[in-house]
């Protein structure tokens, strides 16, 4: 989900020719409070959507199972996610 969002490979090299993992690359971006740049048009989310998308990968990631959310639990989520994105559509050809 980070891969998408993100539009990187899960390891690459960082700027400094290091592997990165894109899970740390993300964690260390927001604890720095730098923003994020998301891979224009993912599926014509909105920004909101997007951020919404990125939550649900950093739950999807963490390190103990019960903090992880179902995988039934992501499929509705994302489901949730993706009508909005339709509510959407729909608004702008009103």
């Amino acid at each position: 989900m980070l891969a998408l969002l993100l539009g990187r490979a899960a390891v690459f090299a960082g700027s400094n020719g290091y592997h990165c993992n894109i899970l740390d690359y993300v964690k260390d971006l927001q604890e720095r409070g730098e923003p994020l740049e998301f891979v224009g048009g993912v599926n014509d989310m909105m920004p909101g959507q997007m951020n919404m998308f990125l939550d649900l990968a950093l739950r999807c990631c963490q390190g103990r199972s019960e903090d992880r959310p179902k995988m039934i639990l992501v499929a509705k989520e994302i489901k949730i996610i993706e009508k909005g994105s339709h509510d959407c559509s729909e608004d702008d050809q009103i």
